[in-house]
């Protein structure tokens, strides 16, 4: 099993749409990092667990697909939200302090149809999630 690696976690067009525009260029860029990228409508439970399981950090939109994150993440691990500035919920924040995990969230801005999350500033969080992971 691997240990101590990203995951992001794809959302789509699933669900009640948070649309990330740019989600290809950022799972791409995340890839580029070691990030193991997931799509849970494209893979049984198993394989979503089996790729989570051990994860540092886990990343996606906002919504009921990081879940999967959520129960899969190593132990102190983090959940980093990409959310839709439209649609800012924390929820997860109150369920990652319970188990002793660590929420971090950037807020996208909205285009045409949904929203964009910018890469420079995906770096400078995880960074920041790398710094005080030590």
């Amino acid at each position: 099993n691997r240990t101590g690696h990203g995951v992001m976690i794809l959302r789509g067009s699933s669900g009640r749409l948070r649309l990330l525009i740019n989600e290809q260029e950022v799972s791409e860029y995340l890839a580029k990092q070691g990030f193991v990228i997931i799509d849970p409508q494209e893979m049984p439970v198993v394989e979503i667990v089996r790729s989570i399981q051990g994860a540092k950090v886990v990343v996606g939109v906002e919504g009921s697909t990081m879940a999967h994150g959520f129960f899969s993440v190593a132990d102190g691990g983090t959940i980093l939200m990409l959310q839709p500035s439209h649609r800012f919920n924390a929820l997860y924040k109150e369920y990652t302090d319970c188990v002793g995990m660590r929420f971090a969230y950037i807020v996208g801005y909205p285009v045409s149809q949904g929203f964009k999350i910018d890469l420079e500033e995906l770096q400078k969080t995880l960074d920041l999630i790398d710094k005080s992971t030590v």
